[in-house]
């Protein structure tokens, strides 16, 4: 009887050590990854043609996360973001892109990108520079500017 109770308590030991083990390896994992995020921010500033931004939404249409409108002053400065659909186009990890615009003046105010270099293959991750480029070749396909 008491070789049972010696043999249960070390057995407890042991899986409790195990469980923190495995809790401890995934939240470092976690937190590494985690760390790995560029925010990359971009003020543009420029004129761009309205209906082809309204036709380059509209494609990303079921992606689009948050719209807000805000009225300040005489301009009505929207804020869109979505979450890229394709991911292999992005290193198979899809980023955040949120654009402010002017609605009255048509005027880009500004570009945020949030892209996770740690949660992308290795090999095909973007860095700052390559993101800034890969949005600016987007909106000049869709011929924004």
């Amino acid at each position: 009887m008491k070789n049972a109770a010696t043999l249960w308590f070390f057995l407890n030991i042991t899986f409790f050590i195990l469980f923190a083990i495995v809790c401890t390896r995934a939240f470092r994992a976690m937190t590494h990854n985690a760390q790995g995020t560029i925010t990359l921010r971009n003020t543009m500033n420029k004129k761009i043609h309205f209906q082809n931004l309204q036709k380059y939404l509209q494609k990303k249409g079921t992606n689009i996360c948050q719209e807000e409108r805000n009225q300040v002053g005489s301009n009505l400065v929207c804020t869109v973001s979505w979450i890229e659909p394709d991911k292999k186009d992005w290193g198979y990890f899809a980023p955040k892109i949120t654009i402010q615009y002017d609605i009255n003046t048509h005027f880009l105010m500004y570009v945020a990108i949030e892209y996770n270099r740690r949660l992308a293959k290795r090999n095909l991750a973007f860095n700052a520079e390559e993101l800034h480029e890969r949005v600016q070749s987007d909106f000049q396909a869709a011929n924004i500017f």
